[in-house]
């Protein structure tokens, strides 16, 4: 009884390890009429997620069974969902959640929504490119202000008061 809880075990261990890898480094499906991005505006609760089309729609969204518990997705997240034609409450599935690389890929192949903003990781990781453009200069340590004059001031100040405690 033992050995068949373990392997049921190590086959969802490896089975999330599999839906990860696929989705972290996998390619993103091609986005047809069906398809559509949308933005994760919240949970709902039993695997359900509002979300937002770029047209400004909202509706609710289904996490299907092989994301469940892997991924995790949040406020904010962009995902590829496919539309259920039979759906009345639940027009759509998440078929494809969107990492920020992806997100990367599909601004430089203009496939991006414009009526969506780029994610902040986005422009964070634009500026971070930026600055590690610029030559990289150091100054020392930040939080000490170490002036020159002022040190050299300083010794001598405390050199008259040694002297004048001497001839005292």
């Amino acid at each position: 009884c033992l050995r068949e809880s373990c392997f049921i075990n190590m086959s969802e261990i490896t089975k999330r390890k599999i839906v990860r890898e696929e989705e972290e480094n996998g390619e993103i499906p091609p986005i047809t009429e069906n398809h559509s991005i949308v933005k994760i505006l919240a949970p709902r609760g039993n695997n359900m997620h509002e979300a937002e089309w770029p047209d400004g729609r909202k509706a609710l969204i289904s996490m299907p069974p092989k994301f469940r518990n892997n991924i995790y997705i949040k406020r904010g997240d962009y995902v590829i969902v496919c539309k259920i034609p039979e759906g009345n409450r639940v027009v759509a599935e998440i078929e494809f959640v969107l990492f920020t690389d992806h997100i990367c890929e599909l601004v430089e192949k203009s496939r991006w929504p414009s009526e969506f903003p780029l994610p902040r990781s986005i422009l964070k990781a634009e500026q971070n490119e930026h600055e590690s453009e610029e030559p990289f200069v150091t100054e020392g340590n930040p939080n000490h202000d170490l002036d020159s004059d002022a040190t050299s001031d300083s010794d001598s100040d405390d050199e008259n008061d040694k002297d004048a405690n001497i001839n005292l």
